[in-house]
């Protein structure tokens, strides 16, 4: 009665009808399974914790302490294997069939990070439907725990040398010393989790009604929120997300499929004992005496395993370590506008994803301020996706989730839908938030400081984040306006520092002299020579360029590219708009000095 009882509570907390922040839930183990005799197995060591912590503390090659020992993560463990000997052939002895394996579709473009629902198999799609960039379907495993490598030791408690050195069951069996162990720099990666959603606009969430709430009356018509909540009538309110450790590259770990031994980039190190005989397991084989087992299989016991592992044939057969859990979740989505550029290029720019992650962190930021939620209490994400038409066309949507980071939900990203009159003031402060108001210098970083967006929580993305894009994209949200260079100031139409330090930087490097204007839906930068001058309008590579407010003034014939890569240029003629995207003004300032030079002085006057 007690075990049916404890499988139905693990059942409850799992379906995410039960709140689990007072419950171990997806517990997985780090053990040391060795021998103190030849009939006596020892757990040397053990901890254990959360399994989405322990995808990336207990990931394959990390070393951890526990009571003051070292050790290096060399495999994986499981809880009552049914053969002692060959303690991973249960689960993987189908190889690649095996009914443990689940599938892993998700894009590997950089930036993109699409991800299928469809774990039965792989996807017969030839490309990515966002950004049709490369699929890469791999499979995955659920661990149930870690292993050091177990070797022989001598009585003397140092490690075994010589021929006792490769046997695979001594008298004495502990976790290999790090110290002995040739290492690889080379770890595994926690891939961001990503919610199993599917491809359409109406499935799986529920689409709150913002449009009557004062102050979201015209937000409305670019953003929409969806949520879904696990409550006891309905467990498949709650949306599953997919979390995994894609290994070194993203391409998985070597996996021995008798034994569970895995290695990060080296298939040799299955065969480093003596004439490449095999390697040791993760574990030291034993049986009880009571047991009747043939003399072959004492045998087998006793010499290295000869396992060869998954994924040797190809990079496609490696196996990658994840898990699903399910949660709470509210989504901020909004539609790719048609003033934006083509949504598969869109998907793949460094400034639509950095300032789609911006604004993600700081709503996270805002939130728990105005929930009062502890820090950590919920996570979020980004998640780029497309629907096809009736009509054939391709809509592209943007997604920010945030979630329950408590498996099952505590209900407290739904808290954010139980009161949307809230919505509006935690735009607002998350908008002060992009502005550069909160940054260390309260003048507004480059990317992100310590002030605005830095967390030990998002310490992932820390490279990928843009403050300045992030409060284009949500001013664009909020009020409609194009993403400008003005708009990612602290106020649209006050002083336009980006632009100034822009003046500043060109004038140093060109040696000309470098204004700022005022023209008809924004500013440019007046380039002055002696004898000549040129207009140039900084824009933003999200943007079609009819669609930015300066540009559009000025018919086809008038405006022309910066080509910073060309070997031959014409003077700068006056009646022109150049136009050059803001993120090549900072990243390739000798060439664009070169450049000007070039334009605007005689040739006689250039240097050489």
């Amino acid at each position: 009665m007690t075990k049916d009882k404890v499988n139905l509570l693990e059942h409850l907390l799992r379906k995410g009808t039960t709140p689990s922040f007072s419950f171990p839930l997806d517990v997985c183990e780090f053990r040391v399974d060795g021998l103190d005799g030849y009939t006596n197995p020892k757990t040397w060591a053990k901890m254990g914790q959360d399994l989405r912590k322990g995808l990336i503390e207990y990931s394959p090659g990390r070393e951890l302490v526990v009571n003051g020992v070292r050790y290096v993560v060399g495999g994986l463990c499981f809880f009552n294997p049914p053969n002692k000997i060959h303690q991973a052939r249960h689960v993987f002895g189908k190889g690649l069939n095996s009914p443990d394996l689940k599938w892993y579709n998700r894009c590997v473009e950089h930036r993109c990070g699409w991800v299928s629902k469809e774990m039965d198999g792989p996807l017969e799609l030839e490309s990515c439907p966002v950004c049709e960039g490369k699929l890469e379907p791999g499979r995955w495993y659920r661990p149930e725990g870690f292993a050091p490598i177990i070797v022989p030791y001598t009585t003397n408690e140092e490690p075994a040398k010589g021929a006792r050195k490769w046997r695979g069951r001594e008298y004495l069996m502990k976790a290999a010393d790090p110290k002995s162990m040739k290492t690889e720099s080379a770890r595994g990666r926690i891939e961001l989790p990503a919610p199993l959603l599917g491809e359409e606009l109406d499935q799986d969430l529920k689409t709150e009604n913002i449009a009557h709430i004062i102050g979201l009356e015209d937000i409305s018509r670019r953003l929409s929120i969806h949520s879904s909540m696990t409550d006891l009538e309905d467990t498949n309110k709650g949306i599953e997300l997919i979390l995994i450790n894609s290994g070194y590259n993203n391409r998985g770990y070597f996996l021995c499929p008798d034994c569970g031994r895995t290695e990060i980039k080296d298939a040799r190190k299955f065969r480093d004992g003596p004439n490449r005989s095999g390697h040791h397991r993760p574990y030291a084989p034993w049986w009880p005496l009571n047991l009747d087992i043939e003399e072959a299989e004492k045998q087998e016991a006793r010499e290295l395993c000869t396992g060869m592992p998954l994924g040797i044939e190809t990079d496609n057969d490696m196996i990658m370590l994840g898990m699903t859990f399910k949660t709470d979740i509210v989504l901020f989505r909004f539609e790719k506008p048609k003033t934006f550029i083509e949504g598969r290029e869109l998907s793949k720019l460094r400034s639509f994803d950095g300032g789609i992650r911006a604004i993600k962190e700081a709503l996270i930021e805002e939130v728990q301020v105005k929930k009062e939620f502890i820090n950590r209490e919920i996570g979020g994400g980004i998640r780029k996706f497309s629907v096809r038409s009736e009509n054939e066309s391709t809509r592209f949507f943007s997604d920010i989730f945030l979630y329950d980071e408590v498996s099952g939900g505590a209900g407290l990203t739904t808290e954010i839908v139980s009161d949307l009159k809230e919505i509006p003031e935690i735009l607002d402060a998350v908008e002060t938030r992009l502005s550069g108001k909160l940054c260390i210098d309260e003048r507004g970083c480059d990317m992100a400081c310590i002030g605005c967006l830095l967390d030990f929580r998002n310490s992932q993305e820390h490279n990928q984040l843009d403050r300045k894009n992030g409060l284009r994209l949500l001013r664009y949200i909020m009020y409609g306006r194009i993403p400008t260079i003005e708009q990612g100031e602290v106020n649209h139409d006050g002083n336009q520092t980006e632009l100034q330090n822009m003046a500043r930087s060109i004038s140093i490097d060109s040696g000309f002299n470098v204004e700022l204007e005022s023209a008809d839906g924004g500013f440019v930068l007046i380039v002055r020579s002696e004898q000549n001058e040129m207009k140039i309008r900084p824009i933003s590579e999200m943007v079609n360029l009819d669609d930015d407010p300066v540009v559009s003034h000025y018919g086809p014939r008038q405006r022309k590219e910066l080509n910073l890569e060309g070997a031959a240029h014409e003077p700068a003629r006056s009646d022109r708009i150049y136009w050059l995207h803001i993120e090549r003004f900072s990243r390739l300032r000798t060439k664009l000095a070169r450049l000007l030079r070039e334009m605007l002085l005689p040739l006689e006057d250039q240097p050489l």
